[in-house]
Parts: C-alpha cells; sequence; structure tokens
C-alpha cells in the first residue's frame, strides 16, 4: 500500500515539469506533501512500532521533502530531489538495497 501511494506521487512529479511552471507541478507537489504529512503523523503515532532511529530519520527527511516542496512552488529548486528521495523510498519499500 505505500509502495503505491509513493508510486503514484512519484510517477506525477516525473510527468509535470520540473520547475513549478505550471499547474501539473503545483498539484504534483501537493499530493507529494500530503503523501510526506500523513507519513510524518503516522510515524509520529506512539503505536508506530518502527526503531526510533528509523522514525527519527523517516521524520527529518519529511520535513526536509515539505521544505523542499515550498522552495518549488515558489522558485527556488526543482523537484529533482523529491523524485530521488520517493525512489529511494520506493527501493527500502521492496527491499532493495543501494550500495
Amino acid at each position: 500500500m505505500e509502495y503505491d501511494a509513493f508510486s503514484l506521487v512519484t510517477r506525477e512529479l516525473v510527468k509535470s515539469p520540473r520547475e513549478c511552471a505550471d499547474i501539473r507541478t503545483i498539484s504534483a507537489i501537493s499530493r507529494n506533501n500530503e503523501l510526506w504529512t500523513f507519513l510524518g503523523a503516522a510515524l509520529a503515532d506512539p503505536s508506530n512500532q518502527l526503531r526510533d532511529d528509523l522514525k527519527s530519520g523517516l521524520m527529518s527527511l519529511s520535513a526536509f521533502v515539505l521544505r523542499h516542496g515550498h522552495n518549488v512552488l515558489v522558485g527556488r529548486g526543482n523537484t529533482n530531489v523529491l523524485i530521488d528521495i520517493n525512489m529511494a523510498i520506493m527501493r527500502g519499500l521492496r527491499g532493495v538495497c543501494d550500495l
């Protein structure tokens, strides 16, 4: 389920212009922000059983993704790093290790 959510949002980011040029980019960043906000809330839930170091790392990553998405929206960046991060998360969810 998590993989599918990341796949859908990442596909939207890939199909949209990398800079905040039109509504497709704005929509893709908005959906990406929703996904990462949901993930952050799930990580903060006391019943979440992930290791604390993993939760902490993902929470920091979530904060970075949200800040970077905002930067793209105001013309100070592009979506490449957001795509790269989502792809890395997808590889992790699939159990593929980057060496």
